[in-house]
């Protein structure tokens, strides 16, 4: 276009000398001249016009690339979005899966400590590569002496007693997830005592647990006794945890006095726990004081209570005594948490119990020393004791 209008100044002003000067050119060579520069004019339009069409052909390309690359990015999005998916589901598993229901039998998915086997999480993961593959765990769950991390129908046990956190949630930020690793894996089966119900039929018995939740029981179990337990859950009160345990019966060996562990002393430089943790311990320890005193060999006890200490002789004494048969705990409150600075803590706690001989429930406030490391009670002495 440009070339065209420079002809055209060009020709005017040569015409615009011309009427100056005398004619040098006859009337035959200025129509060629016209006629050439009319060519030239006619020429460059044809050009003009090609260059606008291969532009448009240029634009659309791009427009076409523009959209398949956007379609690509979409399809990538959902495949990465179903791959995330994919990974989160393997952490699934109903209660009346065949994986759940063998390993509720006892048939199959189970070790020697009773962990749930699954492909998603193993013993010995740390947490880093459990939540790299996963995410964040959904919530915590206090389990007897430790918390658990919830990951969809997986409790996780690691090994520093609670998952690395931001410290909320009873997580704790100075625990490094990279040697934290897991310890044990228990089916969750987060469900509505009804659906339970629904699947395994009705309990044999529901007894009230230390926390004031329910244990539903069914007996004759491949485990013996199997134990499903309510918990609190960010959608409120679920079924939680199952846990198996064998039935003490009269062919049962009786304990060997040689394998029942010796007390230790307690570490002075430990670090003190979370009052969650403490909180477990004496739970748990209490509920198992009253298998303890029912069957003759309950030897699950011993992991709270060693012998050399205080507390494993006052207990074998009241055992041997007779009067502490068809003992119950009903109900126990951590009132206050003491750290004596040698390695123990002072744990006073309200204790709901009954037996045999205590005449119906009573309540008694009971000061109990702990390792603070190992939670063995070395002591205890009770404060004060009434009717309930």
């Amino acid at each position: 276009m440009k070339k065209y209008l420079l002809l055209i100044s060009l020709s005017l002003i040569l015409t615009a000398c011309n009427t100056d000067e005398p004619e040098t050119t006859s009337e035959n060579e200025e129509s060629e001249e016209i006629a050439r520069l009319k060519e030239e004019n006619e020429e460059l339009k044809k050009q003009q016009g090609e260059q606008s069409k291969e532009q448009e052909t240029e634009d659309e390309q791009t427009e076409e690339k523009s959209e398949t690359s956007k379609h690509e990015e979409d399809s990538a999005s959902v495949d990465d979005t179903d791959s995330e998916t994919s990974d989160r589901s393997s952490l699934i598993f109903d209660i009346n899966s065949p994986e759940v229901q063998a390993y509720i039998n006892k048939n199959d998915n189970y070790d020697d400590q009773g962990n749930f086997i699954q492909d998603a999480i193993s013993i010995g993961m740390s947490q880093t590569e459990v939540e790299d593959l996963y995410g964040k765990h959904d919530f915590t769950m206090m389990d007897p002496g430790s918390v658990a991390a919830v990951y969809e129908n997986l409790a996780v046990l690691y090994s520093s007693q609670m998952p690395h956190g931001d410290g909320s949630d009873s997580t704790d930020s100075s625990i490094d997830p990279d040697s934290n690793s897991v310890e044990m894996i228990l089916y969750f089966a987060n469900i509505t005592s009804e659906e339970l119900k629904n699947a395994l039929g009705s309990p044999d018995n529901q007894l009230q647990n230390l926390q004031g939740n329910q244990n539903y029981i069914y007996e004759s179990n491949g485990w013996g006794n199997l134990i499903f337990s309510e918990t609190g859950t960010p959608d409120g009160t679920k079924i939680g945890t199952m846990r198996g345990r064998e039935v003490n019966t009269a062919n049962q060996e009786t304990v060997n006095e040689e394998d029942i562990p010796v007390t230790e002393a307690p570490n002075p430089d430990a670090e003190i726990q979370d009052r969650m943790i403490y909180e477990g311990a004496i739970n748990e320890y209490l509920g198992r004081l009253a298998q303890y005193y029912n069957y003759d060999n309950y030897d699950n006890i011993y992991y709270y209570l060693k012998k050399g200490s205080a507390a494993y002789d006052k207990i074998t004494a009241n055992k041997a005594s007779g009067n502490f048969t068809g003992h119950k705990t009903e109900n126990v409150e951590l009132v206050e948490m003491t750290d004596l600075g040698d390695g123990t803590v002072k744990l006073n706690a309200n204790r709901v119990y009954s037996h045999d001989n205590s005449n119906g429930r009573r309540i008694a406030n009971v000061d109990y020393i702990v390792n603070a490391e190992t939670h063995e009670v070395l002591d205890f002495e009770q404060i004060s004791d009434a009717a309930h």
